[in-house]
């Protein structure tokens, strides 16, 4: 097999639209040879192993297959399978808004019920701050009184 089937071999559908002069100047290189094999200095390398022909990319390969066996074209299959992922992508970013969106709403439902709390326990406290002022105010009342008596009685 020639450089030149190896590479229209791995480019496949795309080989027509490839030019084989990968050198510069006037004609540049030719048909046939390595296009920069070689270590640099003009020689080639003996010890390289020659390049296998690889099968082109499964996924222009499986979309070549998927157009044939949906009666598109190449590029119409590409199209397709483009927007379907792009649909796909946007509902799973839709899924995802969502899922955060209850996370969020189940999380300030959370605080407005630890804050609930929080309320009730300052009402109760407030409650006992204020018994407790009055119990104050009344000890301080019966205290002043004993000491008026205590007064009197020492007079």
């Amino acid at each position: 097999m020639t450089r030149r089937e190896e590479i229209a071999a791995r480019l496949g559908i795309f080989a027509g639209k490839a030019m084989f002069n990968c050198g510069i100047g006037d004609g540049g290189f030719q048909p046939g040879n390595t296009c920069g094999g070689g270590d640099g200095n003009g020689s080639t390398n003996k010890s390289r192993s020659k390049p296998t022909a690889k099968a082109p990319p499964i996924t222009a390969k499986g979309l070549e297959e998927r157009a044939r066996a949906a009666g598109r074209s190449f590029t119409d299959q590409y199209l397709h399978e483009t927007r379907s992922a792009i649909d796909r992508d946007q509902k799973a970013d839709e899924r995802r808004r969502e899922r955060r969106s209850q996370r969020a709403t189940a999380e300030v439902a959370r605080i407005d019920t630890a804050l609930e709390k929080v309320r009730k326990e300052r009402e109760q406290a407030e409650a006992a701050l204020a018994e407790t002022r009055a119990r104050v105010a009344e000890l301080k009342r019966k205290a002043a009184e004993s000491a008026d008596r205590s007064r009197n009685l020492r007079s």
